[in-house]
This record gives C-alpha cells, structure tokens and sequence, in this order.
C-alpha cells in the first residue's frame, strides 16, 4: 500500500515558498514632484519643476522622456531633475512622459502642459505683486538659522498658487507656502545656493531668485567688561568692545537686556547724574555682541550704585553733641569724643583725621579707630595751659565696597568739629 504525504506537511512546504518569493518581490520607483499632472501657463511663460524617481529597494532608476515635441525631451535635466522650458509656446496642448526603471519595474509619469495665448487669456489681468521685503542675498553661518517672510498679493484680487524651486529641496521644504514664512535651520555645507519663489494667477507669474551664501563663521570675542561701581550724582561711561574673527569688528552690534536707555547699538554705555534715590541699588545686565551672522558672545555684569558712607552720632563723654557746637573739652581730667559712623551697604568703613589746625594742636595719637563698632576715638585730658586753645580737626569716612568691581573704588564723607579746652 502506498504511503500519502501528510497533508499538514504539504501546506507548511507551500507557505515557506510563498514568504519567500514575497521576501524577493522588486518594488517599483516612485515618483516625487512638486508639479501638478496638468500645467496651465501662457505663452512666453516659463515652465519649470522638479521631477525625480525614487527607489523603496535602493535600487538605480534608469530615467527616460518621450515628449509630443522632440525640443521637450531636452527641457527635462536627468542629474538635477529639473525640467524647465523657457519662452514657452505657440499656443496648444504638449505632453511629457517620464518613465524610471530599476531594472525590474517600470513607473511612468505623464504632464500636460496646456499653453494658452497670453493676448487671449489675460486681458486687463495684471501679474502677482511680491509686497515683503526680500533681499537679493542673504549670508547665513553653518547651523545658524535663516528666515524671511515671501508674501505675494494679486492686484485684480485672484488667488495665487505660490511655490519654492531649487536644486536643494532642503531650501524647497523650509518655505510655507501659506503663509509664506521662509525658516531655514541651515543643513548644507558652506556654499552658495539660490532658491526662487514664484507666485501664479494662472495668467501670469511673478517671481524673485534668492541667493543664499552659507559660510563657517566663528562667535565674536568680546572684550572683558568687569563689574561698575559709582555713587550718585556721578556719571558712569563705558564702552563695550568685541572682535570678529572671520570679518570686520565695525559690523558688529551690541545689546543689553536693562538700562538700555543708556545703551546704543555702538557698544556705547552712558549714564548721567544717577539719582541719590538709587543709592544702593545692584543691576546685573547681559551685554551681547552679534556679528552679521548672527553668532553671539555675552557677558554678564554687576552695577551697584553706591551708598556713600555717612557719620551718623557725635558723643562727647557719653552725651550726644551737634557737629555746628564748639565742643568743650575740660582741662586737667580725661575727656572722651566718639565719632561714629556706617555704611548703608555694609561695606568696610574707615575714619581718619586729613586735617587739625586752628590755635592748638593735638597730638595725632590721641586717636584711634574701633573698626569693630565703627567708631573713631578721641581721649584726651588737655593741661592747664591749654586753656582758651581752639582746635579744628576734620574727619574723613571711607567706605572699601571690595574687589568685586574693575576699579578700586571708594566714597567718602567730611565731617568738621571744633574743641575747646576750658577750665
């Protein structure tokens, strides 16, 4: 008896034939374009689109054109893809077929392009306006970020279909078309590239070429500004400073993010007579140099408005004195003046004579400072023939705000007093 093949067996065997013939099924070239099938121009018009093969298996596309016209098959340019026919014209119906072949499968693309007259079509009818601000060139850094607005209107008020074109369809997909924003964050090597926007009432075109010129550019280097200190009714002036390594340090401009009433785009800093009401007051600014790239270098800084150090109690043996009084100083026992004074900033402060004179004398080391509570001393126990003697002595108090600001700074106040010696 006959043995049969099982039956499961079978149906496994036929499943594994068909994944693997499914496995090595060619798939056919797509097209990618940026044209309708059916185009629409007048005569003496340009024609012009983009038109590429695409393989799914990476496989090379063969690309060949028939045209109803032998004079279009050389319109159409197979390393870049772009088929443009200039002048177009006489009047009438045209077709152009494309077909890529990977060398298994066929794809073919046909394009009519219906050329009508323009004395027929247009009329009265008036071409799009381009109404934004759009330069000729435009100079961009490698990885820097280039944008425009490219608005097109229609005098008679007809809509508009309005497209990018290049050779780089990284410059093609950075336009929207809608509303007309151009946004490139730059993915091409240093080099010069054109893009051209076109705008049409399906009478008439208007466009503008653009030309755009990326370049390696290096940040500015900004001279250090360090941190300012100034009291008030005084004027602080500084000048913000930088260098561009790849072009010229006169094109470069300068921001702040405060205070920019006192600032220009020169780099220029000024400001006048600040006000007693600002006393003690701290600012930190960002100052910001751009190149005409658009690469940045920054640094941020302090301003304080100093607080001018000031006396503030006069003690002549533990009773409080007026500076305006002529203090009486007792001869033959010990007499002790306290000056004392702060710093509203909290700054270390100093007292010192700069200057006694008048009908006596005082001997310098009669005083000393007690940095501890601020306060500068005077002990004396004057002799009987000091009597009637009158001494001026001027005080001086500085403040030392530290080592935080580009200068050394310091404030300071007077104070003038005049002893007695009585009996």
């Amino acid at each position: 008896m006959r043995k049969s093949f099982p039956v499961f067996l079978l149906i496994i065997l036929v499943l594994l034939m068909l994944v693997g013939c499914s496995a090595d099924q060619n798939r056919a070239p797509i097209v990618k374009t940026n044209e309708r099938k059916e185009i629409t121009v007048c005569t003496g018009d340009t024609v012009r689109f983009n038109l590429r093969f695409e393989d799914p298996d990476g496989d090379n596309v063969s690309v060949t054109v028939e045209a109803s016209n032998d004079f279009l098959v050389d319109c159409y340019d197979k390393i870049t893809g772009i088929f443009e026919w200039t002048d177009a014209g006489p009047g009438g119906n045209y077709f152009v077929e494309f077909t890529g072949f990977d060398g298994e499968a066929i794809t073919r693309h046909q394009v009519i392009i219906i050329v009508k007259d323009k004395e027929d079509e247009t009329g009265d009818n008036k071409p799009p306006e381009l109404v934004s601000s759009v330069k000729e060139e435009y100079k961009v850094a490698e990885n820097g970020n280039l944008k425009f607005n490219v608005i097109f209107e229609d005098p008679d008020g007809d809509s508009l279909d309005v497209r990018a074109e290049s050779n780089q369809y990284q410059l093609v997909q950075a336009f929207d078309k809608n509303s007309g924003l151009f946004d490139w964050n730059v993915n091409l090597p240093a080099g010069k590239y054109t893009v051209t926007f076109i705008a049409s009432d399906g009478k008439a075109n208007t466009s503008i070429e653009v030309k755009i010129i990326v370049l390696q550019n290096e940040p500015p280097v900004i001279e250090k500004i360090g941190n300012k200190i100034i009291s008030p009714n005084e004027t602080l002036e500084f000048v913000v400073r930088a260098h561009d390594p790849d072009g010229e340090d006169s094109r470069i401009r300068y921001m702040v993010d405060d205070l920019k009433e006192y600032f220009n785009e020169d780099g220029v800093f000024k400001w006048k007579n600040i006000g007693e009401e600002l006393s003690g007051k701290v600012y930190s600014l960002t100052f910001t140099a751009i190149d005409e790239l658009g690469e940045t270098a920054s640094e941020q800084i302090v301003i304080k408005i100093n607080s001018i150090p000031e006396f503030d109690e006069i003690l002549l043996n533990g009773v409080v004195v007026d500076e305006t009084e002529t203090l009486q100083f007792f001869s033959g026992r010990e007499n002790r003046l306290e000056i004392k004074a702060s710093d509203k900033d909290g700054d270390r402060i100093n007292i010192e004579i700069t200057e006694i004179g008048g009908t006596g004398e005082l001997d310098i080391n009669n005083f000393v400072f007690n940095e501890d509570n601020k306060t500068g001393i005077i002990s004396w126990a004057p002799t009987s023939d000091r009597i009637d003697d009158e001494i001026s002595i001027t005080f001086k108090v500085t403040d030392y705000p530290g080592d935080l600001y580009d200068i050394d700074y310091t404030s300071s106040d007077l104070l003038s007093l005049v002893i007695k010696v009585v009996e």
